[in-house]
């Protein structure tokens, strides 16, 4: 327990930051005090602390970089679940964002499918069975509609994988619910 020397309320140390040139290496003031004793300066002095972010993140981009690593390293478990509990609890709301991004996007959305059919159709050799694939895509459909649960065509081996690209042919490909494909991605799993 320490005693915030602004508001004079005793707390727990971890409610202060840290100080290295104090003697318990903790500031002096609460975080809540230093937070409202900041505020005002942060919205006087917003473009130039935004200028300075900015050119600090430009000058160690590689630092950044290496930090942000090793945290998601160690704390891979919790930005997980902090990620899917930020799925769960704003589905509208991103739903509602994909949707405005796709308008405003209409180019990009409409390049983008138009290199994943390319790809598919570079990476379909002349012996595959085009019989065989379209089943692929008809099974999809069809337990989509029986259970009401959303499938897709997956390609086990990706066709643009980081190690290794697959052949869009019949053996490659697998019918799976849409939830595990997004999870896959790209990935050889």
């Amino acid at each position: 327990m320490k005693k915030c020397t602004k508001c004079g309320i005793e707390k727990d140390e971890s409610e202060f930051y840290k100080n290295k040139k104090t003697k318990d290496g903790l500031r002096h003031w609460c975080k809540a005090c230093v937070s409202s004793h900041m505020k005002p300066y942060r919205q006087v002095n917003a473009e130039r602390l935004s200028a300075y972010k900015k050119d600090y993140c430009e000058k160690n981009r590689e630092k950044i970089k290496e930090i942000w690593r090793v945290y998601s390293e160690k704390n891979r478990d919790l930005i997980n679940a902090k990620t899917r509990q930020y799925y769960v609890e704003n589905k509208e709301k991103r739903g509602l964002y994909i949707k405005e991004w796709a308008h405003r996007n209409k180019g990009k959305c409409v390049l983008r499918s138009l290199r994943h059919r390319n790809q598919k159709n570079t990476a379909k050799p002349i012996w595959a069975n085009e019989f065989f694939i379209e089943e692929a895509y008809v099974l999809a459909r069809l337990r989509t509609r029986l259970t009401g649960c959303k499938y897709e065509v997956d390609h086990i081996i990706p066709l643009q994988g980081k190690n290794v690209c697959g052949l869009h042919v019949e053996s490659n490909l697998q019918v799976i619910p849409a939830k595990h494909n997004k999870v896959k991605h790209n990935l050889l799993i």
